[in-house]
């Protein structure tokens, strides 16, 4: 092989890695289904379409409350209005529902959701307990005005530490 040919393929083997993908993480949801969620530098990216971008999506602490909420917002692009917007907590082996919005209206592009105050007691936040980091794995379901279906998936990742300072800031004692 010619040294120019070599010189050619080791610029075809580096530039190469140049092309590769963002990190990514399966993950085993609800009914053993397998889904695919990158990772970019700032964490997860989020679910995204040509109607829809999900721009909001998990918990929140007041810690003057002592309690949080759970805090979605969904971002309606090219004239797409929802009819419906449904999300599930598929994380775990159950699927808990979170939202059923049959009536789902849009301030601006926006649909927005925020759950009532709940305790660290509360059985849907069993997860902050585990010491260990994790992802929240949200479906979402989205009838848009003119009938077509979307379906997302968004995770959030949760580090140790950050269910730790949340822990905390609902008033668990230190651990």
């Amino acid at each position: 092989m010619s040294f120019e040919k070599l010189l050619l393929v080791a610029l075809l083997i580096s530039l190469s890695g140049c092309a590769s993908q963002a990190p990514s993480v399966r993950l085993r949801i609800a009914g053993g289904e397998r889904i695919t969620v990158d990772l970019g530098r700032g964490g997860v990216v989020g679910g995204e379409n040509k109607d829809v971008k999900i721009g909001t999506a998990g918990f929140l602490t007041n810690t003057q409350q002592r309690k949080g909420v759970y805090v979605f917002g969904i971002e309606f692009k090219n004239a797409a209005t929802p009819r419906s917007v449904k999300i599930d907590d598929v994380t775990d082996d159950r699927v808990l529902p979170m939202v059923d919005d049959s009536d789902a209206k849009v301030a601006g592009r926006i649909w927005r959701w925020t759950c009532p105050p709940i305790a660290l007691d509360d059985a849907m936040l069993k997860w902050i307990r585990e010491i260990d980091d994790s992802f929240r794995v949200y479906r979402i379901l989205i009838i848009l005005g003119d009938g077509r279906q979307v379906k997302l998936y968004h995770a959030v990742f949760y580090p140790a530490f950050a269910k730790e300072r949340i822990r905390k800031e609902l008033g668990e004692g230190p651990s």
